[in-house]
């Protein structure tokens, strides 16, 4: 490389005192665990609960997604789709959690 590209190039390279307050910085923030993030984004639920919310939404769930993208051809067409819809996410099981003691 010629003289003027790299002095280009490292007018944007961060200097020695940048990476070490970044490496400080790095250094200070808490390390979770994967399995600790799973349990904090999963929160009461458990797999379990979500596959079996799953498997009853199935059938359901197939049928709101032929309406979502069903194109109607007239005001009347989207009338009746906009019915189906509201029918079906009245059908969907909703998780319920279990009261703690």
């Amino acid at each position: 490389m010629d003289g003027k590209t790299s002095k280009h190039l490292n007018k944007y390279m961060p200097t020695k005192k940048i990476k070490k307050q970044l490496r400080k910085k790095y250094e200070e923030t808490p390390k979770i665990t994967l399995d600790e993030w799973e349990e904090a984004m999963r929160g009461d639920h458990s797999y379990d609960d979500i596959d079996y919310l799953n498997k009853a939404n199935a059938e359901v769930l197939d049928q709101l997604h032929y309406w979502e993208n069903h194109k109607p051809s007239s005001w009347l067409g989207n009338w009746y789709r906009q019915i189906q819809i509201d029918k079906l996410k009245k059908k969907l099981h909703h998780y319920q959690p279990k009261d703690k003691k």
